[in-house]
C-alpha cells in the first residue's frame, strides 16, 4: 500500500509545541510521512516574521523529530503564496498515483471559496480536514455520514462542491486525491500569538512550556 504524504501548511510564526505534536500525531495515527509547508508571504496581507528566522527556528524543532519533514518550497517562492500552485507542483512531482494529502482547519474550510481556484484542490489532493478539540464530532473512523453536520456549517458553495467527497478512514486510505476526512485533533491548542507576545515580554519561563528547548533559546539570543 502507498505511504499516505501530508502536507501541514503555515506560517509557523514561530512553530511551538502545538505544530509539532500535532504532525507528529498524524504521521503516528495515519502511518504517513508528513511535511510541514512554510509560507513565504502571506497572500491575505498578514505580517510575518522574516523568512530566514522562521525557517531556522524550524529546523532547530526538527532536530528533535526525525519522522517529521521540513518542505521548503514556499519560502523559496517570491510573493504571496497560494496553496493551489504548491499543490499542483506536488502533484506533478510525485505523480497521478501518490496518495497526497494537504491538512487544513476547520476555519479554513469556513473560508475555502475564497482561496484561489479552490474548486480545483480536489482534483490533485486529499483534504484532512482539523476538527477543533473542543468538538463534540466523532473521529474520522466513524462512519461519514456522521460528519455532515461540520459540511453544514459551511458556506453554501464549499458545502455543494465538498459534500460528496466526504468519506471515513477507510475510503481515504484508498483515495490519491478528491477525498475529504475529518480528523479529531484532541491536543491543546497553543497560539502563536501568544508565543509572540511572551517572547516580546521576555517571559521565557512561560514560553518554556510552548516551544521546544532550542527555539526558545533561538528566541531569546536572536529576538526574531
Amino acid at each position: 500500500m502507498r505511504q499516505p504524504l501530508l502536507w501541514l501548511g503555515g506560517s509557523f510564526n514561530p512553530v511551538h509545541n502545538g505544530h509539532l505534536q500535532l504532525a507528529s500525531q498524524l504521521a503516528h495515527q495515519l502511518s504517513a510521512r508528513v511535511y510541514l509547508l512554510p509560507c513565504g508571504g502571506s497572500a491575505v496581507g498578514k505580517q510575518l516574521a522574516p523568512a530566514p528566522h522562521r525557517l531556522a527556528m524550524l529546523q532547530l524543532a526538527l532536530a528533535a523529530y526525525p519522522k517529521l519533514h521540513l518542505d521548503c518550497r514556499e519560502l523559496n517562492r517570491s510573493g504571496a503564496s497560494y496553496s493551489i500552485d504548491t499543490l499542483r507542483q506536488l502533484r506533478a512531482e510525485y505523480g497521478s498515483s501518490a496518495h497526497l494529502t494537504f491538512v487544513l482547519g476547520e476555519d479554513a474550510l469556513q473560508q475555502l471559496h475564497l482561496w484561489r481556484e479552490w474548486r480545483a484542490l480536489l482534483c490533485l489532493v486529499n483534504l484532512l480536514v482539523l476538527l477543533r478539540n473542543d468538538s463534540s464530532t466523532p473521529v474520522a473512523s466513524r462512519p461519514a455520514f456522521a460528519l455532515q453536520q461540520r459540511i453544514a456549517a459551511c458556506p453554501k458553495p464549499v458545502r455543494e462542491h465538498i459534500g460528496s467527497a466526504l468519506c471515513d478512514l477507510a475510503g481515504w486510505k484508498k483515495s490519491c486525491h478528491g477525498a475529504v476526512m475529518f480528523w479529531h485533533n484532541e491536543l491543546m491548542p497553543i497560539s502563536a500569538t501568544r508565543v509572540r507576545i511572551l517572547a516580546a515580554q521576555q517571559k521565557w519561563d512561560d514560553l518554556a512550556a510552548l516551544v521546544p528547548a532550542s527555539v526558545l533559546q533561538y528566541m531569546r539570543e536572536v529576538r526574531p
